[in-house]
This record gives C-alpha cells, structure tokens and sequence, in this order.
C-alpha cells in the first residue's frame, strides 16, 4: 500500500499500534483516500477506544473543532459520536475531554445544535446526559419555537426506552413539558397526533396539561378524541384530568360534535370511546357551527348507523320526544335524513326508526312545520319501508 494510506489502512484494520508508530515516522494522514474514509477511521478510533488518535485527526485538519464552520451535522463528528459510542466510563471522560476542545457547540447548524442532532441519531442516553453536562444548550428551539422534547416525539422509529430516557433528562435539567410552539401546539398535544402513546405518561407524571389550549382552541383531548378517533389515549389522560366538554374551539366546535362529526364508521371501538364520553359527561344535545348551522350531537347521530343509535339508547341520554328549536325530534331527523338514493341507507334508515319507535318515540309529534316524522319519509320513494312501518305504528 502506498505511504499515504498506511496509517488509514491500519486504523481501519483495528491496529492502533502500527497506526501509532507509522504517525511517530511522519507518515501522513491526508490525502484523498483519508478523506473518502474518514467516517470510517473515526468509528473504527471511537469503537476501538483509541482516543488518542483522535487528537492526531485534530491535528491533520480530519476533525473541525468549531461548529460555526460546520455546513452539516451529518457529515461530522457528531454523526460518528452517536452512532459509535456507548456509556462505559472510559468513553465518558474522554467525551468530556473531547467536548472541552469544541467551540460554539451550541451553534445551529440547517436548525439543528448538536444536542438535538445527536438525540435524532439515537445516541445512548450517557452520551446525551455528557453532552448536556458539557454545556450543549437544553432550552434550544427552533425556528417554529419547539424545544428539543417536540424533537424526540417527531423522531420516527426511535427506540421507545431511548426515547422515555432523552426526555427525562430534558425534563430533569429544566425543559418546559407545557411550552406552546408557534401555533400553540404542546408536547403533549404532538405526542397524541404522532400517536405516540408511550410517552403520555411520562409527560402527564411531569405536568403536562392535557386541557392546555393551541392557537386553535384545540386541547390534546381534542386530538385524541376528535383527529386520532384513540380511546386509549382519551382513557389514558383522563387517568390524570378531566376533558373539558364544556369549552367549544374557536370554530365553535365541542368535543363530542367533533368526534361525531368525524366518526364514519360504527366499529366497536368508536361506538365504545362515543359511550366513554357521554358517561364521563359529554352532552348530546351541545350544538357545534356545521357550514355556518348549528348542529348538535342528536343531529349528527341520527346520520350514523343503527349500532351507534342503538348504543346511545341504552345509556338513557336522549330524551326521545325532545324537539328542538324547529320543532323536530330524533325520529324527525332521523326520517328526513337524505339517503341519497342509496337503497342500503334506506335500510339503515329503517332500522333506526324501528329502534325508536321501540324506545318509546311519538310519530304523531308535528314540528314547526306540522309536519310529523312519516310526512318527511314520504318525501322519498326510497324511504317506502319506513313510511309503512309507521303507518303500521299508527294504527296500532
């Protein structure tokens, strides 16, 4: 091998010796070939423990020691330092040694120090408590004004004790768990919208809020219910608060009307988290703004499949003869519902007003209008089935 890759070559094979002895006979350490390899001569130095070498790569210009000349992190030391090494005490002091002959390590690089880079490269914990320890900047944001706690919960794919342990520390050495990005997002609101339900606890057990209010009036109860459609996360906050049902958004909209609104489908886990929430207080009958109308939870209920309706009977809830404001019952909207000329919804149609006439529903009721529940359905040649069950009802 040529002179110019001696010392590379011997650092790469793990023989720290020859490598050291080559140095002491002025062989070089430069050149193209060190350059393409670098990465791999520095791992091979920090896995080997071989830290004195490193010095030698400070001293031929292979490591840059001040991060203001960085143009990424990526490519740096850093990468190799959180990929290489572990948390013995051995490794340890020379990080810190090492850390010590760093200038400007707080300094961002594309918005990233290197603290948060070597947290999203999924260094050992040790690694990250050493940096912190040396002064690397816990209390950074970046430029949408979220602390390094948003960084770990956005990091896809990280190893979930690595990730309890990251902000642990960051909690311990002073990291706010309630901090409000730019559009008041908290770290507890991100980690249900990642639906990282690990880290709920932890942040909970530390303070976070689960009522705590973004820019859009929206709480971390809101995403889980009415975005992540998540029972275990609405069950897992309510361990340590209660949702606020009461509180509309700044559309206007609640909880429930949200989840109602959102919830297509009538699986067992969305009727089940939609039971939760009328058991822990929610009201069916709160009215949320829909294209500019109010539209309460009895209005969209009557929209949604005969399990759903039928769930929500049994708990008692509705006041089946309640009219509101034009006059109309359930049976009222649930018999002027457009199926749209889809004959299953027509079915489905049938069925819940067989439900309600079981639970007690009055058809002879008129709205404001004077119009009872069966005039709507014989507005609709499809709704044919219903009108005749309560003609049949009627006549009984």
């Amino acid at each position: 091998m040529t002179s110019e890759k001696a010392v590379a070559e011997a650092i790469m094979r793990g023989n720290f010796s020859e490598a050291r002895e080559q140095l002491q006979n002025g062989e070089p350490l430069s050149g193209q070939y060190v350059e393409n390899n670098k990465s791999q001569i520095i791992n091979s130095i920090l896995r080997g423990k071989a830290f004195d070498l490193i010095d030698k790569l400070i001293e031929h210009g292979l490591i840059e020691t001040d991060v203001y000349e960085y143009d990424t992190l990526d490519r740096s030391v850093f990468k190799n330092i959180a990929m290489s090494l572990k948390g013995e005490e051995d490794t340890l002091t020379f990080l810190r040694s090492f850390l010590q002959k760093i200038q400007n390590k707080n300094d961002e690089v594309r918005d990233t120090t290197v603290l948060q880079f070597c947290m999203e490269e999924a260094a050992d914990p040790a690694i990250i408590k050493c940096l912190i320890e040396q002064g690397c900047d816990v209390q950074y944001k970046n430029n949408a004004d979220m602390n390094l706690i948003y960084s770990v919960i956005n990091k896809g794919m990280l190893d979930e004790a690595k990730g309890k342990a990251y902000i642990e520390l960051l909690l311990s050495n002073g990291v706010d768990v309630n901090h409000r990005n730019i559009v008041g997002t908290t770290p507890l609101m991100l980690a249900v919208q990642r639906g990282k339900n690990n880290y709920l606890d932890l942040l909970l057990q530390n303070g976070a809020d689960a009522n705590e209010l973004d820019n859009k009036g929206n709480s971390a109860f809101y995403y889980a219910v009415v975005e992540q459609q998540n029972k275990s996360a609405y069950d897992k906050l309510k361990e340590y608060t209660s949702p606020d049902f009461d509180s509309a958004n700044k559309e206007g909209e609640y909880i429930l009307t949200g989840y109602l609104r959102m919830a297509y489908a009538a699986s067992p886990d969305t009727i089940a988290l939609l039971l939760q929430m009328l058991e822990d207080g929610a009201s069916i009958y709160q009215a949320s703004p829909y294209y500019h109308v109010p539209k309460s939870g009895i209005d969209w209920l009557a929209e949604k499949a005969p399990e759903a309706l039928k769930a929500v009977l049994t708990t008692g809830v509705i006041d089946i003869n309640r009219q509101d404001d034009q006059g109309n019952t359930i049976l009222h909207k649930v018999c002027a519902f457009n199926v749209n000329y889809d004959q299953d919804a027509a079915r489905k149609l049938y069925q819940k007003v067989k439900l309600l006439l079981e639970a007690g529903a009055d058809a002879t009721i008129t709205n404001n209008q004077e119009e009872t529940p069966m005039m709507l359905a014989a507005k609709d040649n499809l709704k044919v089935k219903t009108v005749d069950l309560l003609m049949q009802h009627k006549n009984n």
